[in-house]
C-alpha cells in the first residue's frame, strides 16, 4: 500500500499562501412601484428618476371586456386608468430597462 502524505502542521499550514478569492457580488433586486422612483442606474452608474411607460396587460383587457357586458360605455375607462396597466421603468440617461411593476 501506498503511504499516504502526513497532514501539515499549524506553521506549514500558516506559512503556505493561500490563492486570492475572487470579489463575491451581491445582486439585491428591487421592487418597483407605478410611479418613478429614484435609483443609482445599474448600467450606466447615474443617481436617476426612473421613466414610466404604462403599457396595458391581460388584466386591463379583462376588465374591459367585463366593463363591456355589464356597463358598455365604461368599457375603455382601463385604458384610460394607469393603475390598471403594467408599469415598465427606464434610465432617462441611458434608457435602459430596469423592470416592471405589474399589478
Amino acid at each position: 500500500m501506498a503511504e499516504r502524505a502526513p497532514p501539515p502542521t499549524y506553521d506549514e499550514a500558516v506559512n503556505n499562501k493561500v490563492p486570492p478569492q475572487r470579489p463575491v457580488t451581491v445582486v439585491v433586486e428591487q421592487g418597483f412601484a407605478p410611479f418613478p422612483q429614484r435609483m443609482t442606474c445599474p448600467s450606466c452608474h447615474c443617481p436617476i428618476e426612473t421613466r414610466v411607460e404604462y403599457r396595458p396587460n391581460s388584466n386591463t383587457h379583462l376588465i374591459a371586456l367585463l366593463l363591456c357586458f355589464l356597463f358598455w360605455p365604461c368599457a375603455l375607462y382601463p385604458y384610460c386608468i394607469d393603475t390598471c396597466k403594467d408599469a415598465l421603468h427606464y434610465c432617462p440617461e441611458c434608457g435602459t430597462f430596469l423592470g416592471t411593476y405589474t399589478n
